[in-house]
């Protein structure tokens, strides 16, 4: 995204996205008050349901491969089809306003952005924390993140939320990267012969790409700041929401994705991550 594309994302949102990703728990109460005080959430009834979930890269989610290839979607009578060619959360989001799916993944500092224009969605659950990661060119010098006021960051994925993501970390540390940074956008293929070229100091990516950039070229770049580890690791990124109207009409399909992907995320996959947190009481009809 470029800087003038930036003036579109206000400080309200960018303060907004900050208290969404503090935890799951607290995002759920700032959206949806409302749900504090209901009962417990219903049971799944049993009935076979077949279901569109959006959600971009759910190949690469740990979650998402547990619940599918250890049976806890259908443990729950779920049939579940992801839809998953869109490239990013904004695009997935997108196709959910257009009645593609009635539930969709996508990072939480993306949905603040459609809720606070007035998708009528609701967050159900978070479903893991975030992956992202800042990579500086390891021949910069650079070992603090002031020291990235006034340089190039390529970014290869303007719709992502890797950007927001470190916005809001650096605005944490009263940094202004929206403005002071030069945020460049590259395909993710042109990145590492850019740092080569010294054309960059740093990369804003989410695994798998990230983790790739490391892997292939570890004497290239390293990781400055990140998500995975410290208290970011604790905090919830990828959320689930479900349209009001499908929420309305069958809350207990709800009842049972939540379930599903809440069981999968406790099955000891080979990955430190927290279990995702249940955002909102399924309400009765």
């Amino acid at each position: 995204m470029s800087n003038q594309g930036l003036s579109s994302v206000s400080r309200r949102a960018l303060l907004g996205g900050a208290a969404i990703a503090t935890t799951a728990t607290a995002a759920g109460l700032l959206l949806a008050p409302q749900f504090r005080h209901r009962h417990p959430r219903l049971q799944p009834d049993g009935t076979y349901r077949k279901l569109r979930l959006g959600w971009a890269g759910a190949e690469h989610c740990p979650v998402f491969a547990a619940a599918q290839q250890k049976g806890f979607f259908a443990h729950y009578n779920l049939d579940i089809e992801v839809v998953s060619s869109s490239a990013n959360g904004h695009e997935t989001l997108d196709a959910m306003q257009n009645k593609a799916f009635d539930y969709a993944v996508a990072s939480a500092l993306i949905w603040i952005q459609y809720l606070n224009k007035a998708m009528p969605a609701r967050l159900v659950l978070g479903v893991q924390p975030g992956n992202f990661r800042l990579l500086v060119r390891r021949s910069s010098g650079i070992t603090r993140l002031d020291q990235l006021m006034g340089r190039t960051v390529a970014i290869p994925d303007r719709n992502a939320a890797d950007k927001l993501f470190f916005a809001v970390m650096m605005r944490r540390k009263g940094l202004d990267a929206m403005n002071r940074i030069t945020w460049q956008d590259m395909p993710f293929g042109q990145i590492s012969e850019a740092a080569q070229a010294q054309k960059i100091e740093a990369v804003a990516a989410h695994d798998p790409y990230a983790w790739q950039l490391l892997h292939d070229h570890p004497d290239l770049f390293t990781e400055l700041v990140g998500s995975n580890t410290g208290h970011y690791a604790e905090r919830t990124s990828l959320v689930m929401g479900v349209s009001d109207a499908a929420l309305a009409e069958d809350p207990a399909a709800a009842t049972a994705l939540v379930l599903a992907l809440m069981d999968a995320a406790h099955w000891p996959i080979p990955t430190a991550m927290k279990p995702p947190h249940l955002l909102l009481t399924i309400p009765r009809p």
